[in-house]
């Protein structure tokens, strides 16, 4: 079973729940567009520190794209960042 977190935060929630379930979360499509990349980069990495290593965690964004203003610069250097991380962890 995969959670899909909407507006909950992924640190929280995991220590609501624990490691029996799937997380998938962390990106929020407002903050993929008004941050700055290292404010998004900084919190995926928290994200990932926090819920990857042994645990079950998917490092996705809160909401469906619904149009191509949705897919941000900062959206694809912050995936690309997780892509890379994540692998290191």
């Amino acid at each position: 079973l995969i959670i899909s977190l909407e507006d909950d935060d992924p640190c929280e929630t995991y220590d609501q729940i624990g490691d029996c379930q799937i997380l998938m979360g962390g990106g929020r499509l407002t903050m993929m567009k008004l941050a700055s990349l290292q404010d998004n980069i900084d919190f995926a990495k928290k994200c990932i520190d926090y819920c990857a290593p042994g645990k079950g965690y998917i490092f996705g964004v809160d909401k469906p794209w619904v149009c191509a203003g949705d897919i941000t610069e900062n959206m694809i250097k912050t995936f690309q960042f997780v892509s890379e991380y994540g692998k290191r962890r």
